[in-house]
């Protein structure tokens, strides 16, 4: 498309704002910066929350919708499917891990805590694994990563079932998947 059609989204006072999805009905999710982020020790520190951006009646965008997860702060939102379904996380209170949600904003109210559960973050094993989820289909299969630290381990969950796989080599991340279940992210390959 042209530059004309280009139109740039923000949040009213957000120091930065990031896109991360859109649906066919020109829903965007993405998350806001609200304040500036910093380490005390191994805790980080952040104002992050989820906005979800709906075109009006004529395809034009005006302020987003901006939610956290029930009771949470630091929420950061990295998918959306045709179904309005939203995929992100939430750093958990000592501020080291997080908690994996889909939010099923359906009804167009991200707000509603009735619309968030959490994403089960235990493997096959019944080992807690650190997810983070980037994409959600529209038969709700989700991509994404996950390990303590860098682990290499990625996943797609299929209802409460987490299936981990690994490449031979090195995925960074996950960052999105189709209705075939096809994922595209991003690798390093060793120089």
């Amino acid at each position: 498309n042209s530059a004309a059609d280009l139109q740039p989204l923000s949040y009213p006072g957000a120091l930065g704002t990031f896109l991360y999805g859109i649906n066919d009905a020109g829903w965007i999710i993405g998350t806001i910066q609200e304040t500036a982020c910093y380490y005390i020790g191994s805790e980080y520190t952040c104002n992050d929350r989820c906005a979800l951006w709906k075109p009006d009646a004529n395809g034009a965008y005006s302020n987003p919708i901006p939610f956290d997860a029930p009771g949470q702060s630091d929420t950061v939102c990295t998918g959306i499917n045709g179904l309005g379904q939203i995929v992100g996380s939430y750093l958990n209170s000592d501020s080291t891990l997080s908690t994996p949600f889909v939010d099923d904003a359906e009804s167009g109210d991200p707000n509603a805590p009735a619309n968030f559960s959490t994403i089960p973050d235990t493997d096959y094993a019944g080992n807690f694994v650190d997810l983070t989820p980037y994409g959600i289909n529209n038969n709700g299969l989700i991509d994404g990563e996950g390990g303590i630290g860098i682990s290499g381990l990625f996943f797609l969950l299929s209802g409460s079932d987490l299936h981990e796989f690994t490449a031979p080599m090195i995925i960074q991340q996950l960052n999105g998947i189709n209705d075939d279940a096809q994922m595209v992210g991003y690798l390093w390959v060793p120089p």
